[in-house]
């Protein structure tokens, strides 16, 4: 089959493709500054953008002062931050954050035993959020006037200006005008915000729809000459009750499809409804053995281990294996494992079919449209392995415990370094995920699923195989690295 083509919707403006924007946007100033060839207004302007610039670390650092005095560390620290996003080589803000310079590479790592701030008196939080406004309300007056004189600035430097303020500024209609966005109910929205409601709209009456059909085929005579199976098991030392295995088993089947279901949605393939022959439950090792003892013929130890590894696999006589326990996440494996599959079926009907997968996009997707389905949490893995990379210090993001959370974890994720952040997401390999890559790939896969749904199959196209992240963004959305990081923080933090 060939390449899966881009639907015929019309993308918005703003999704056309730019060239690439690398340097912070301080010395993208600097750089456009001394260029002989631009107009003497372009010139005048990127020297005010520049000077609101410098007037903007100046308000902050007062700011982080102010803030200090009063005992929030935690505030103070992310003002400090928003410093080093304007000036990276900022030396009194590097040494207030304990930051040390590598003089070979050139590069800051934050010193060993860093203890990050904490707000001890969180009575004047309310006051400093209002202080922080304030000083970007003064800087957004600034920016909006330098770009309403100069219309023939680089498309790119009014575009990083505008996002990164209107993170600050949501609701500033200036910005939102200048950025093509709409307001609804009162505040601004991107397109992509705009279209994701709707979207999600249309998933859950999907699979309200789809839920009553799949309890049919469970419990109607197509599933008659099915069986479950089930045994005795001990737990804290004593024999409960048999297995049972209707109820989870039902539970399993229902998960099975309509994970099937809402993926092929998802991927536009087919959305027949398919069960297993027979389903089989294996709820710890010592039952999984005892049940290959008994089909020594139909199942491997192997096989067994693809289970436990995976969480389910199918035998060649239509048989279902799926790993199982009582607790939430070990609930959700068959779930897992109809998305896992649907997207394979996919990629079998591409060119790419023998193409290595990226880790996020199953990481991702699968824990996304799980949601639709059930509110159990799925596993990272079915059996987590031990990370082949050291703990990054600076990775402080821990995974909430409320997938309610991500949406604002991710925004968070991508305050600092969000292009190479989202460069890592897309080449790491599963077992080497950190908490901080699997909120992202949740994130991301969010974004595409709902605020650009037409745009799911020819990113996942351009993903499949590739192991350079800025190609697979650039084919994909026909956009830079730093401009979809740029996007998703902002699309993240409108998701309310």
């Amino acid at each position: 089959m060939d390449r899966p083509t881009q639907s015929s919707t019309p993308a918005p403006p703003c999704f056309v493709r730019r060239s690439r924007l690398r340097a912070p946007i301080a010395a993208c100033l600097l750089f456009l500054v001394a260029l002989t060839n631009q107009p003497a207004a372009s010139q005048d302007a990127i020297k005010a953008l520049d000077d609101a610039r410098s007037q903007l670390v100046r308000s902050l650092r007062t700011l982080a002062n102010w803030a200090s005095r009063r005992k929030l560390g935690a505030f103070r620290e992310s003002v400090l931050e928003l410093v080093l996003q304007r000036e990276p080589d900022h030396a009194a803000t590097r040494a207030e954050l304990r930051y040390r310079r590598d003089r070979a590479s050139g590069t800051w790592t934050r010193a060993p035993g860093y203890s990050h701030g904490v707000d001890r008196d969180r009575s004047y939080l309310a006051e400093a959020q209002q202080r922080l406004t304030a000083v970007y309300g003064e800087y957004g007056t600034a920016v909006v006037a330098a770009l309403k004189s100069t219309p023939d600035l680089p498309a790119d430097l009014r575009e990083s200006l505008l996002e990164d303020l209107v993170i600050h500024l949501p609701d500033d209609p200036d910005v939102r005008r200048m950025l093509g966005d709409t307001m609804v109910d009162g505040r601004g929205c991107m397109p992509e915000t705009v279209t994701a409601m709707q979207r999600r709209k249309e998933l859950q009456e999907f699979v309200a729809e789809r839920r009553p059909l799949v309890e049919k085929g469970i419990t109607g005579e197509s599933w008659s000459s099915g069986g479950f199976t089930g045994r005795r098991f001990r737990r804290r030392g004593q024999t409960v009750e048999e297995f049972p295995v209707a109820k989870f088993g039902r539970e399993t089947l229902l998960f099975i499809g309509l994970g099937h279901q809402l993926t092929s949605k998802v991927l536009g393939t087919s959305i027949d409804i398919e069960f297993p022959e027979h389903l089989v439950l294996l709820p710890s090792e010592e039952e999984a053995l005892r049940w290959m003892a008994a089909h020594p013929k139909r199942v491997s130890r192997d096989d067994l281990m693809h289970v436990e590894q995976v969480g389910a696999l199918t035998l060649e006589d239509g048989t279902k294996l799926v790993y199982f326990a009582f607790e939430p996440s070990r609930r959700t494996t068959g779930l897992s494992s109809a998305i896992y599959t649907s997207y394979f079926v996919w990629q079998m009907m591409t060119d790419k079919r023998d193409a290595d997968s990226n880790s996020w996009v199953m990481q991702g997707f699968s824990r996304r449209l799980a949601g639709y389905i059930t509110p159990l949490k799925l596993p990272g893995s079915v059996t987590l392995s031990d990370t082949e990379m050291a703990p990054d210090e600076e990775d402080i993001v821990e995974a909430p415990e409320s997938m309610e959370d991500w949406l604002a974890a991710g925004a968070s994720v991508l305050r600092t370094n969000g292009p190479e952040r989202l460069r890592r997401l897309m080449t790491v390999r599963t077992n080497a995920m950190r908490p901080s890559d699997e909120v992202l790939a949740y994130c991301l896969a969010a974004y595409l699923i709902e605020g650009r749904p037409d745009d799911v199959r020819p990113f996942l196209y351009a993903c499949l195989g590739s192991k350079d992240a800025d190609a697979m963004i650039r084919e994909g959305l026909g956009i830079e690295t730093p401009a979809l990081a740029r996007r998703l923080r902002r699309w993240l933090s409108e998701q309310r």
